[in-house]
């Protein structure tokens, strides 16, 4: 009972260190410790290197896994981690624009799945 009790008393005191509550959970740890671990943050409060480096592993992986194509990829690493204007790549590629809002379409349906998998360390 002794350490169950002393567990709870820790997450009170780290979730009061924390200052939200809301989005603080304890995780029991290898080495038999626990850490807080705040999680769904907002994505618009997230560093954006963070969300960047997120995308940039989610596209790799999916084209690494064959999920998508390397032509795939590659329009999607210019528009979403580089942020190169679709017109600008459509006209680099000598496509017409919604060509590229095709491909990109594509390159989403098959992300979604890979983002919910991916965790970086968040200096947050």
């Amino acid at each position: 009972m002794l350490p169950s009790a002393l567990r709870l008393t820790k997450l009170r005191f780290l979730r009061k260190l924390s200052g939200n509550q809301a989005t603080a959970q304890l995780i029991e740890v290898s080495d038999g410790g626990y850490c807080l671990h705040h999680f769904r943050k907002p994505i618009d409060e997230w560093p954006e290197e963070s969300v960047r480096e997120m995308i940039r592993q989610a596209i790799y992986t999916a084209a690494r896994t064959g999920r998508i194509s390397q032509q795939n990829a590659c329009v999607a690493l210019l528009v979403y981690h580089d942020g190169v204007p679709v017109t600008e790549v459509a006209r680099r590629l000598g496509r017409n624009r919604s060509a590229i809002n095709q491909q990109l379409a594509r390159v989403r349906r098959e992300l979604a799945p890979i983002l919910e998998t991916i965790e970086l360390p968040h200096p947050f």
